[in-house]
């Protein structure tokens, strides 16, 4: 019968770190040049424009109603 192997954290480290070599996991990171915000589209704008398109809801029963109705 064999024994347990004894884990030794430094050589199961080495041991992944082996296995990622040659990935993109320890390469150095790649930076990307900052972004700009150029805008909405042009259909976008005219649906958010269209008032008619956005219904405003009214609350009905409200707590603070039902409340006073209930004293």
């Amino acid at each position: 019968m064999k024994d347990i192997e004894y884990f030794s954290e430094k050589r199961n480290l080495a041991r992944v770190a082996a296995g990622f070599k040659g990935g993109d996991s320890f390469k150095k990171p790649r930076t990307l040049g900052p972004t700009s915000f150029v805008g909405w589209p042009s259909q976008t704008d005219a649906k958010f424009m269209d008032s008619n398109m956005i219904k405003q809801g009214t609350p009905i029963d409200v707590w603070n109603e039902r409340r006073q109705k209930s004293i």
